[in-house]
Formats: C-alpha cells, structure tokens, sequence
C-alpha cells in the first residue's frame, strides 16, 4: 500500500518546481493522481512514461508543452525524486505513524485495509525498555517467542523502546498477562542482563486504531510502576490503577493529603521489614498465610509485624479500610516526591 496523499503532495511540488505535468496510472492503468497545470496540454506527443524502481507495477506520465525537455536526464531526476514515495506501507509502518503522527482513526482503519489487516483485534500492548545498545538484541529474541500465524505484531518504536501487540481473548487476567511478561523478560535475560530492560502491560483494548492511546498508557505504567515499585522489572496496568489514579492529582493536592497525617505513616520512615511486609501484603490481596510464605516467616511473626505497623502509624493492615487508606498515603508520598524532583 503506497500513500496517495504524499504522492500527490509530491507531483504537486514537482509541477509547482519545475512546471511538469504529472500523471500515476495503477496497476490496471487507472489514473489515480493528476497535476496538470494549466497551459499544459495533454497528448500523445508531449509525455513520456516511466515506472518507479521501487514499485514498477506504478505508471508516471511526465507532460510537458516543450518534448524536447523530456529527455532521460530530466526524466530521471524527476523519478529519483519521486520513487521514495512509491515504497509501500506495511502494517508496522502504518501503527508507528499513527503513535507519532495522530492519525485519524478513519484513516488509521482505512490503512489497515489497504494492509489486508482487520481494525478489530482484541489485544493488549507489551512495552519493552532496554539499554539502546541491547534494543535490536532484544527485538531479535522477542521475536522469535511470537507464535507463528497470529495476529502478534512486535516493532521498534524509538531507539529504547519495543512493542509488541499480544492478541488475547477475555479469558485472560492481568495475572495472566503479568505471567506472560515474566516469561518474556526471563528469556531475554539469558541474552541481556534483568537490569538492562523492563516491560509494561497496558489494559485490554479492542481495536488497532486505539494504538496510541494503548502506547500511551504503557509509557505511564512504566514511569508509574518505576516510581511505586522500585526495583521491579514489569509493571501491569490494570494492577496499578490506584498508582495511575493518584498520578493525575496535581503535586499540591498529593502534598495536602499527606498533611493530614503523622510523617510515621510514610514508608520511609519505617525499616525494611516492614516495608517488605506491607508491600507483600498488598500484592497478596491482605492475604496473611500467601504474604507469610511468600516472605518465608510463621503466620505468627507477620501478625506480630502487622501489630507493630498498627502501634506506630495507627492503621491495622488486617482491615480494609485502613489497608486502602495505608496504600493511598504510600502511593502519594513516592509520587509527590517524584514530582517534586
């Protein structure tokens, strides 16, 4: 699929240059774009025809009032000019310009069409961050794990980052996708160290046209999850949606509601057990039996860490409410302090 409009734009600009008269014929010699200026006529004898090297099945017709100026030099200066918009677009092509260029959603879909590729795919976007230096190592790897024909599309998008469009059903968690991530990241750290890349799992989303705003929310996790979750390597959307909301609060209100409470509430204030406790309890839903095993101590240690956490900050970890509003004072003061800095 080659893009008309530039190729129109591009005639344009010969034709306003030069004076030229241009014709693109398709593949079943149809005209598709004519700039004909006036005062230009059109006839057998005053044109000549070449095809670009980049796509022959394409027809330029090159008029000119005066033949004798069509000659092969004028005529090849004319179509190296032109054959860079003749290369034509592929799907990966079409979804990084609509993520850098705002394309409209009409346009998007209609690109797509003209790709033989279907707007509607269920899906969630894999953000992938590495060391510049390991960028195409990764993407190499990366693509090697995507199962053959699926609808699964992985690209470059910057010189840090890779994406990778995974086709889901709604069968599939945030668990589940978390899961995914981590088996990603633990076949690329056979090649490339943890601690040179990290990966963002954005929501589910239903549509290809939707590629911006998905890329746009896995940028967000990423800088979120970095933030909230220091020193982990993948970052789930639809598992920080508390993070994500307090975000959008601007640094004056984060401050007020930080205020409103003792400073021994805040984590840093706190030792790393019971940072480490907390943080396990939260990830574990307040389950208290999972967080002990996972923190690998007796039931009886973690409750007496808990009433430990309860006689300094006043919130018992064991109730919800007082959990949630835990995690809210948590979360604001590491974004507060991010956005003071």
């Amino acid at each position: 699929m080659i893009d008309l409009e530039r190729i129109k734009n591009a005639c344009t600009e010969l034709n306003r240059r030069i004076g030229v008269g241009l014709e693109v014929l398709d593949q079943n010699q149809s005209v598709i774009a004519s700039i004909i200026s006036r005062g230009v006529a059109k006839s057998k004898d005053n044109y000549i025809s070449a095809s670009p090297r980049t796509d022959k099945s394409y027809t330029v017709r090159i008029f000119h009032n005066d033949s004798s100026l069509l000659n092969d030099a004028t005529v090849q200066v004319i179509m190296m000019y032109l054959e860079p918009y003749f290369v034509s677009k592929t799907v990966v092509d079409v979804l990084v310009e609509a993520i850098e260029n705002s394309t409209q959603r009409d346009d998007i879909i209609k690109n797509l069409k003209d790709c033989g590729v279907d707007n509607k795919l269920t899906y969630r976007l894999y953000l992938l961050s590495v060391a510049e230096e390991h960028r195409d190592d990764v993407l190499d790897i990366a693509s090697q794990i995507i199962e053959p024909y699926s609808n699964d599309v992985i690209f470059p998008i910057s010189s840090k980052h890779i994406l990778l469009i995974k086709e889901c059903d709604d069968e599939i968690t945030p668990d589940d996708a978390q899961e995914l991530a981590y088996a990603l990241e633990q076949s690329i750290s056979l090649e490339i160290p943890k601690n040179k890349m990290s990966i963002s799992v954005s929501g589910v989303y239903n549509s290809l046209d939707e590629i911006k705003k998905a890329y746009t929310t896995s940028c967000d996790t990423m800088r979120i999850g970095a933030i909230c979750n220091a020193g982990k390597t993948v970052f789930v959307s639809d598992k920080l949606r508390l993070e994500e909301l307090l975000d959008k609060l601007p640094h004056e209100v984060l401050t007020n509601i930080l205020e409103s409470y003792s400073t021994d509430t805040i984590s840093e204030a706190w030792d790393d057990k019971m940072i480490d406790t907390v943080h396990a309890l939260f990830e574990n839903n307040l389950n208290l039996s999972v967080t002990a095993r996972e923190l690998y101590t007796h039931r009886n240690t973690l409750v007496y860490r808990l009433d430990k956490i309860k006689k300094i900050s006043g919130f018992d970890l064991r109730s919800f409410d007082d959990a949630v509003m835990l995690k809210i004072l948590m979360t604001a003061d590491k974004l507060s302090s991010a956005q003071k800095n």
